[in-house]
């Protein structure tokens, strides 16, 4: 009898932390209109440290994965 290796899940990249925890925050605060919206979306966003900030930026993001040439 041969054992495998349990599964390994990926590691979930530091953008989408980053969006998980404003989601989560978000649903917790359970907004109703837009303008409500986009105020919690600045209140949230302060909650994030400066070392999340540096980790989760948009291009780092984009320069971890190898996108296919326009």
């Amino acid at each position: 009898m041969t054992a495998h290796p349990a599964a390994q899940q990926p590691r979930p990249q530091p953008i989408e932390m980053a969006f998980a925890k404003l989601k989560a925050h978000l649903r917790a605060k359970a907004i109703r209109t837009i303008d409500a919206l986009w105020q919690a979306i600045g209140d949230i966003c302060n909650l994030f440290s400066p070392t999340e900030s540096e980790t989760t930026s948009l291009p780092q993001a984009m320069d971890s994965h190898e996108n296919p040439p326009l």
